[in-house]
């Protein structure tokens, strides 16, 4: 319908408002459908053949046309558009669909950028579940055309459009006669006639990941695109693993089949939600451990050390202040000598390990690493535990000699 434009009324019931899209065999309208009923919504989507091209052997675009709609009639896929009408006028023909609302995948990367890991990986295993029941159909179904732009997405659930380029036996006749194959998706072999595997579908699925990890529309090139370690490096191991064999240009490198490209999609999402949840308890850990070395080097160090020094003080005034007065420790229990030796001995022990806590380590390499173990250690840790026990035992100690004076 290359003559169609908004208004134009097609077998007196549909009204054509917009035009969808354009591929390589067909294009797409949304109509209004003037006689609706309770089977037939108000809006529909129309697929206008353009025109009746033969594929040798026999095969013409009108038997393709036919027997898509004939598929998707049979196959009633949740997954694939319903079909509800099919015919000609003036000797173009018509099939009427079911109109899906929602955006393509394609519009979807574009609008929102680099998908995260588990949302790429879940989108994929959605349409491994249903490429794979194209797979398992009787006779089986290869899509051939997978793509972000055939893909619709709503929050309820993902569906396939163009489903012109299925490869089906017909009539004793193999429509891998006719080559499909979308430039950037498809691998070497959808070129060439009689080359027609499961393995082209998982071809394109690599290509859909890769594009919806990247960002890059490898639809636009049909050049290869950057390795997906150059591109994303920071995605795992395990992903990385499954694009660049999905993509093998050998087939015999590549995934066979759809399921077993699914089973270690699944493996993957596994791993890397096992992995984020190892990551955020141990962030959750680090931060505790953050809060209480906080609460030790701001309150409790500078406390200890103010103590420390008002006991080192007090210990010689109250030497100072007993020898003036001439008292003697059998008469008021002073503190005896060897008490003023022990707390010059914590108060040195005490500094050095706080200039070893908060400076050392940035002067000498071998005492770095060591340094770097001790800023490991936690708050609580054996260190820190006998710097408190060793504080309070000088208030301990001090608070008695004080009380029996």
């Amino acid at each position: 319908m290359s003559s169609a434009s908004s208004n134009l009324i097609l077998k007196s019931q549909y009204e054509i408002t917009e035009r969808l899209g354009s591929g390589g065999m067909s294009s797409v309208f949304k109509a209004k459908n003037l006689k609706s009923t309770s089977s037939l919504t108000s809006t529909v989507a129309i697929k206008v053949m353009k025109k009746n091209t033969s594929f040798g052997r026999g095969l013409t675009q009108v038997e393709f046309f036919h027997k898509e709609a004939i598929l998707l009639k049979e196959l009633g896929h949740p997954a694939l558009p319903r079909i509800y009408d099919l015919f000609n006028e003036k000797n173009t023909y018509y099939m009427v669909l079911e109109y899906i609302e929602g955006k393509t995948l394609e519009k979807y990367i574009e609008e929102k950028g680099r998908l995260s890991e588990e949302e790429a990986i879940s989108i994929a295993i959605r349409l491994a579940d249903i490429i794979e029941d194209l797979h398992s159909a009787n006779p089986p179904l290869i899509y051939r055309d997978l793509k972000p732009s055939n893909i619709i997405m709503n929050e309820n659930r993902m569906r396939l459009i163009d489903f012109s380029g299925v490869y089906f036996p017909f009539k004793g006749r193999l429509t891998s006669d006719v080559p499909v194959h979308s430039t950037g998706y498809s691998p070497p072999e959808a070129y060439k006639k009689g080359h027609v595997s499961f393995s082209v579908d998982t071809y394109a699925l690599g290509k859909v990941i890769y594009q919806m990890l990247t960002g890059f529309n490898v639809g636009r090139t049909a050049n290869d695109p950057e390795p997906i370690e150059t591109v994303r490096p920071d995605i795992s191991y395990e992903l990385k693993y499954i694009i660049n064999r999905a993509i093998q240009k050998n087939i015999l490198s590549r995934y066979s089949t759809m399921w077993e490209l699914r089973d270690e999609l699944n493996q993957c999402l596994e791993k890397i939600k096992l992995r984020k949840q190892k990551n955020d308890e141990e962030s959750k850990k680090q931060k505790i451990g953050d809060f209480l070395n906080y609460i030790y080097k701001c309150i409790l160090l500078p406390l200890i050390d103010t103590v420390i020094a008002l006991s080192f003080a007090s210990a010689i005034l109250f030497q100072v202040w007993a020898a003036y007065n001439g008292w003697d420790s059998k008469t008021c229990s002073l503190v005896p000598p060897w008490t003023l030796v022990a707390l010059i001995v914590i108060f040195i022990i005490h500094a050095l390990w706080r200039f070893w806590f908060n400076r050392v380590g940035a002067f000498h390499k071998p005492i770095k690493a060591i340094h770097k173990r001790v800023k490991k250690i936690k708050p609580m840790s054996v260190l820190a535990f006998i710097n408190i026990i060793a504080f309070l035992g000088i208030l301990a100690f001090i608070a008695k000699n004080l009380i029996k004076v």
